[in-house]
Formats: C-alpha cells, structure tokens, sequence
C-alpha cells in the first residue's frame, strides 16, 4: 500500500514542479491544486481501500494485482498525458533556449513514467516502476545540475563557460563562416550608480530578451550567451548580409525598450568578429569583437559630447 501512495505522490509532485517550469511567474491558487490533486486523491484511496477490498493489490501464494491496478496507472496517467500536450505546445513557441530546454525534459520524463507503467502491465513479476522512478528521478537532477552550471541564473542566457565550449566546436567545425557579435550596455555604470543595482538587473534582463525575440526570427537560430557583467556575445552563422539583418533586428528592438516611463535610455555597441579559419583561436575572436565594440563605444561617446 504505501509504494502505491509513495508513487502517486511522487508523481503528482513532479506535476507540481513542471507546472511551476512551464509557469514560473503564475502561482497556482487553492482551487486549482485542490482539483489537480482530485485524481491523486483518488489514486490513494484506491490504495488504502484495497487493503480490505483487493481491488488494487493482493497477497493469495505471492504477490497478485487486482482489476483496479491498470484503472490506478491510467488515473496517473492523467497528469503525465497532459505535462506532454501543454509542454510539447509551449516547446514549440519557447524562444528562450534554456527554458525550451527544460520543456524538452517535462517532455522526456512523464514519457519514460508512462512506459515503464505500460511496461509493468505485462510483466508483474518484475520492480520496472521503481526501476524507472529511481532513474527517472536521477536524470532529473542531473539535469537540473547541469542547467545550474551552465545557464546565466538572471538572464536565462548560456553562460560563458557554455559559450566558450560552444565557439571552441564551432570554429574547428566550420560549415560557413562564422560571426561573433560581442555587445555591451552603453553607460551601465550610470543606470547602476543612479537607480540601483535592481534596476541594473532589470535592463539586463530587457536586453537579453530584446537579443532572444531578434534571434528568434533570424531564420539561422543564433546562439546567444551572457559573456559577464553587462556584455552578451552571439555566435551566427551566415554571410554578411545575414548578420548586417540581425544587428538592425537587435538595435530596433533595444530601441522599444526606451519609454516615457523611464529615466533613462538604453543602448548598446556592437563590435564583429569573423572567423574564417579553423586556425583562428578563441581569444583572438574575442579580442577582435572586444576592439571593434570599443571603436563602437567611443564613436557613441564622441556623438554625446557634440
């Protein structure tokens, strides 16, 4: 009985945690856990019922199933049928790479539940749920371990350590040539020193979704990270003409990021590199971009003075 209770508990807080993946920002009220939870209710006084009834579970020369076992599965079934519809929707339109990466995985694991339940249906003899609940839940937390080491905690972004791997396998493995944008918040340390350090990460984190939504429809999905500090660099592949495009896309979108309701503006230097060689190292690239994005910077700075 209390395996049967562990498990549709087991389940429904896996629900409960890619829900809140799916929907960081929407806080589920009472009404709506309390009827999420109707089929785990029920899943548990199936299980605490048939000590006496039989229905799901039964000791007769061993351990035997009763005809409620498969109506139990199915009842759990419920929450891993719909993580896969609504995360397989939201995938689909997710521009951020870090959360289209955790969708992708709300996608993997109730499918994994859901074989090994089919799988146990025709071979009793056998511990699959355990087996595929105890795997099911460490590849879980490596998974989260390794978006930990990996994703920018404020922006969402690929961090630097992610980045440099990405551009070491790219300009080894060249298909075209390969362009690296390296861009940089003008006068940062100003929004920092006047309004705070929360309304610096606010800017941040405008600017890394101005960079998504302008990847987003580039038709060579960009790859973007956050370098460090108030930098981001994007990897595209493509021709000039291609990366002339998106650097339009990308200053027109931090553009409608300035309103009346702000006591500043924000804008950005960009500064191009182009690797055209697979002898070409990362640091050099950097660098390139790096002294490029200075030129750009001290012509903006030469502008205000005017």
């Amino acid at each position: 009985m209390l395996f049967f209770i562990f498990l549709a508990e087991t389940i429904l807080s896996m629900f409960f945690y890619s829900e809140n993946i799916r929907k960081p920002k929407n806080n589920l009220s009472s009404k709506t856990i309390f009827l999420y939870s109707i089929p785990f209710l029920i899943s548990v006084m199936i299980a605490i019922f048939s000590t006496a009834t039989h229905s799901l579970f039964y000791f007769d020369n061993g351990y035997n199933r009763g005809p409620a076992y498969v109506i139990y599965l199915s009842i759990l079934s419920l929450y891993l049928l719909h993580l896969v519809v609504n995360s397989i929707i939201q995938a689909h339109y997710e521009i951020n790479p870090s959360r289209k990466q955790k969708l992708i995985q709300m996608i993997i694991f109730p499918c994994m539940c859901g074989l090994t339940f089919f799988l146990s249906v025709f071979f009793m003899n056998y511990p699959i749920i355990s087996i595929g609940l105890t795997l099911n839940l460490v590849l879980l937390h490596l998974s989260v371990l390794y978006e930990s080491i990996t994703i920018d905690p404020l922006t969402g972004l690929n961090n630097r350590q992610r980045l440099l791997d990405y551009i070491s396998d790219k300009i080894h493995n060249p298909i075209e040539d390969v362009y690296i944008a390296m861009i940089d918040a003008d006068n940062f340390k100003y929004i920092n020193d006047n309004f705070g350090h929360i309304e610096g990460d606010l800017v941040l984190k405008e600017i890394a979704d101005a960079l998504k939504n302008a990847c987003h429809h580039f038709k060579r999905r960009p790859y973007i990270a956050r370098y460090g500090g108030d930098e981001f660099i994007i990897i595209i592949d493509g021709n000039y003409n291609d990366i002339t495009n998106l650097m339009i896309a990308i200053r027109k979108n931090i553009q409608d990021l300035n309103t009346d309701k702000k006591d500043y503006n924000i804008n950005i230097s960009i500064g191009l590199s182009r690797c055209d060689d697979q002898n070409e190292t990362i640091t050099s690239l950097i660098h390139q971009a790096d002294q490029n994005l200075y030129k750009e910077k001290m012509l903006h700075k030469q502008f205000l003075q005017k």
